[in-house]
Order: structure tokens, then sequence, then C-alpha cells
């Protein structure tokens, strides 16, 4: 008997012997809805259906079946690349034919780290899937004051925020998939991702063009690849994450020249965003960095999914666009944080103000939103 519900689990073979077992099980997640994948060395595969922790396998993978299954995804030297404290960031996709005719192509985003588990040395695969094409904002319900800021923007750094598996890149992908299929965009596209997500194959880009780069197959670094795309002409540069000091200062100085520079960071909210930013800079450079910055910045999105009341994921999104008189004001404040906060309660969208608007509708319960209300305490005027 499992933890799981029988019909999330996939029997597994005597010996695993690598990527079929995975197709299998990658089969099954799509099928039932679920989003991620977890194959752990020790211990049963888990897969996340809807932010809950599943069984898929009806028993443990041992060390051995789990290296086999990366060894597929990634080759023969993912043991020794582990065994050197370097994680593996890769994609894996297979084809699948449908039962209403034609092949369907699905994508992953991969990660591998060695770990210790069960008193020895293991491993942990994460597979994260990534949709083929990118969702309609209406299917995603992106609030219209966050796509005008986007479509507007011609110039400048708009940043969307969160924390890993919070669909920042899916809210990215979108926005961008709306760009691209406006006729009246006339936009040149350049992405810079690790790796590539979503992809734009499918999508009627009218009057745009679209050039998709990944980290260490076309470019060595996000910071070099912001310097290449330069080279060609671009309108707009997808950044996949604005995560170091040489990165944030090329995406900045692409950003002020002319492009429109779009990038992920992993922060809770709009104001800590500047400051986990800065922090990455050393203490001379930090003050030109938020002046930078502030220069730069044109909207952030900050973006959190929670449980919705039918059992699935609702986004909740705090959102403020910076215009040129908040920009004179943060660039003099003395109090920062409270004067972005402030501006969000004046012309943005606070995160506890997305929750309550989530339960007035009845699309999230009173424990959700009193658990937003809690973490998200500090906001003014929510």
């Amino acid at each position: 008997m499992t933890d799981s519900p029988i019909s999330y689990v996939v029997p597994l073979p005597p010996r695993v012997s690598g990527k079929e077992e995975l197709i299998n099980l990658l089969k099954k997640m799509e099928v039932s809805g679920g989003s991620d994948i977890y194959v752990m060395g020790g211990e049963k595969a888990k897969m996340d259906l809807y932010g809950k922790k599943v069984n898929i396998t009806d028993r443990n993978l041992s060390e051995t079946e789990t290296m086999k299954i990366l060894m597929d995804i990634y080759g023969d030297n993912a043991q020794a690349k582990l065994g050197t404290g370097i994680p593996i960031d890769t994609s894996f996709e297979f084809s699948a034919n449908m039962k209403r005719g034609g092949r369907k192509r699905f994508r992953y985003r991969v990660n591998a780290t060695a770990c210790f588990r069960g008193g020895r040395e293991s491993y942990t695969i994460t597979i994260r899937s990534i949709p083929t094409t990118p969702p309609l904002l209406s299917e995603l319900g992106v609030e219209q004051p966050i796509i005008d800021a986007f479509n507007k923007t011609r110039q400048g750094l708009i940043l969307v925020v969160g924390a890993t598996g919070n669909g920042k890149s899916t809210l990215l992908a979108s926005l961008i998939r709306g760009r691209l299929e406006n006729p009246d965009s006339n936009d040149a596209f350049v992405t810079i991702e690790s790796p590539i997500e979503f992809v734009y194959d499918d999508i009627d880009k009218k009057t745009c063009l679209m050039t998709q780069s990944e980290i260490g197959s076309h470019i060595i670094s996000f910071s070099q690849g912001i310097v290449n795309s330069l080279r060609m002409a671009p309108d707009c540069i997808l950044v996949g994450e604005a995560r170091d000091e040489e990165t944030i200062e090329s995406a900045l100085e692409a950003s002020s020249t002319g492009h429109a520079v779009y990038s992920t960071v992993h922060s809770n909210n709009v104001a800590d965003t500047f400051r986990r930013m800065i922090s990455v800079f050393d203490q001379g450079s930090q003050q030109k960095a938020k002046v930078d910055l502030i220069d730069s910045i044109k909207m952030i999105v900050a973006q959190r999914l929670v449980p919705s009341v039918d059992g699935k994921r609702i986004a909740l999104r705090e959102y403020l666009v910076f215009d040129d008189e908040l920009k004179s004001k943060l660039i003099l404040s003395t109090s920062f944080t409270e004067d972005i906060r402030l501006a969000i309660a004046e012309s943005g969208q606070s995160m506890v103000k997305a929750a309550k608007i989530e339960l007035k509708k009845g699309t999230i319960s009173e424990n959700v939103y009193d658990e937003i209300a809690f973490n998200y305490s500090k906001e003014i005027g929510s």
C-alpha cells in the first residue's frame, strides 16, 4: 500500500534502466496535472500536484538508478560533475503521440545536485515542467496595469520577482507572447536563458523577430549574452535571472541605452528587490548601483502562487510602476523601503490587496488570506 492515491503511482521494473522509466513518470505527471517531479536516491519519486507532494513510484529508487536517469538526461559525465560540487542545470524533452492524432512536444527544466541522505552520499533530481507555448495573458488573469506598462516600455528594466516555483518565467513568457502577437510591436527579441524554457515557434509573431540562446550551449554567461545581444540590434532582451554583479551591470547598461530588458530576481516583494540586487555589489559600488537601478527601473511585479478553493493554485501579484516623480523621490529618500511601500499603496497593488480581491471573489480561503496578511503585515494601506 502506498502513501499516495494509487492512480498517481507508476510501477517500476526491478531495475530502472534510465530514459524509458523517466518518460513513463513524466507522462503520468502530465495526465495527472502535476508540475514537478523529484527523483531522489533512496526514496520514492514524488510529484508536485497543485502544491502537494505525492508519491509517483511504487518503490524507492537506489542511488545507482537515480544516477542512471541523470546520465540519460545529461550525459556520462554527470556523476563526475556532481562529484566536484557543481550542480547540473539542463533541460530535457520528448515527443509523444496523442490520442486525438499528431505528436506533442514535452519540455522540462532539470536540476541535479549531490546530497547526503540515509547516511550516505546520494542525489536529488528536480524536473520541472515547461509548457512549450506560453499561456495567454487572459488565462493567467494578469492585471491590466501590468500589461499596459509592459507593452509601453521601450527602454528600461522590468523585473518579475518571487521564490522558485512561483511562475515568474511563465508570467514573463506570457507577457512576451502578448507583445509578439501585437501587429504594431515591430520588435526584435533576444532571450538569454539557463536553460531555455518556453519557446515561441508556434506563436504568430506578426511583425516581430525572436532569437533564443542558452547558457552553456550558445553563450558562456548571462552578462556575455547581454553584451553579444547588443550586436544583434534588439529592441527587447530577456535575461533569465539577474543574480550577480556582472549580469546586473550589463542589464542596467542595456536598459539605459535604448532597450527594454526583462529579468527575474529571487525576492519576496517589490521593496525587498532593490536591497537584494544592490547587496551583490561591494560596499563602494552600492550607491552607484542604487542610482542606476532607480534610473532604469520601469516596473517590478512580485508573484506568489497560493492554493485556491478548487484544489489548484492561483497567482497573487504585487506590482508597482515607477514614474519619473517616484524615481526623483527615491533618489533623495532617507526611508527608501517605506517610500516604496507607500507608493504601492497609492498607485500600485500590494500582495495583501491582491489576496483580498481573490478572497472576495471566493477563489481563496480565509486561511490562505490570513497567511498572506501575516507574511506581508508591513505593507501600507493593505
